[in-house]
């Protein structure tokens, strides 16, 4: 995939390595589990129960802001929202869904690290960049923490 061009090939792999690495975290698996489309054709719809049914609730009534990355932030907010829950909204274990979010926010979390740590190490990024040899020692440094905070949120393990 080179959309427009406009990105080398080496860039686009190193995107897709990326998306495995997440994809093989056991934060990551988890949720995914859980989700209507990743679930047998018998367990969706109708037959759908606990956390994959809410999440098709969801994402009928409010399938614009439904975003797997930010699930954590935008689910408690939508359980507030009475014309979310008044519509056959399903029964789910409360202490389930608890768990689940707080899978969630694991996730949602290591997001928005990996991203700001992409970001902050891009030549031109407004963030702080690892332009001169100082401060690429200091971006080591803290790439090192970024590198302990993911495996912390996702389990990954690290390099």
């Amino acid at each position: 995939m080179n959309p427009g061009g406009d990105t080398s090939p080496e860039l686009w792999s190193a995107v897709w390595r990326l998306a495995d690495a997440w994809s093989q975290t056991p934060v990551v698996e988890e949720i995914g589990a859980t989700l209507p489309r990743n679930r047998p054709l018998d367990e969706r719809g109708d037959k759908a129960s606990g956390i994959t049914a809410l999440m098709q609730h969801l994402d009928v009534c409010a399938g614009m802001v439904m975003k797997p990355l930010m699930y954590a932030s935008r689910i408690p907010a939508l359980l507030d929202q009475p014309f979310i829950t008044g519509f056959g909204m399903p029964a789910v274990d409360q202490d389930k869904l608890d768990e689940w979010l707080s899978l969630a926010r694991k996730m949602e979390r290591a997001h928005q690290v990996t991203l700001g740590w992409l970001r902050s190490s891009l030549a031109g990024s407004s963030l702080p960049a690892c332009t001169s040899r100082r401060r690429r020692l200091q971006c080591r440094g803290s790439s090192a923490r970024t590198r302990r905070v993911l495996q912390n949120l996702t389990g990954l393990p690290c390099k």
